[in-house]
């Protein structure tokens, strides 16, 4: 399994579906959600993710499995 990724690390690549963590407050990781990376940074220390529902401010990442292999 892989590990949550900062963005001040790497960036996904743009148009690639990731897992992503909403931006980290004093409590600790917010959400995490499934989307993609278009290029665009927001306020502060993260990234803009593209959801189907909008768009959410993202710090940390990591790439989806691997789909299961049909016998």
């Amino acid at each position: 399994m892989s590990n949550w990724i900062p963005i001040t690390e790497k960036l996904p690549k743009e148009h690639e579906f990731v897992l992503f963590c909403c931006r980290i407050d004093e409590e600790g990781f917010g959400d995490v959600e499934f989307g993609w990376y278009e290029g665009h940074k927001t306020e502060g220390d993260a990234i803009a993710m593209e959801t189907h529902d909008g768009w959410y401010p993202c710090t940390h990442w990591m790439p989806l499995p691997e789909t299961p292999k049909v016998p």
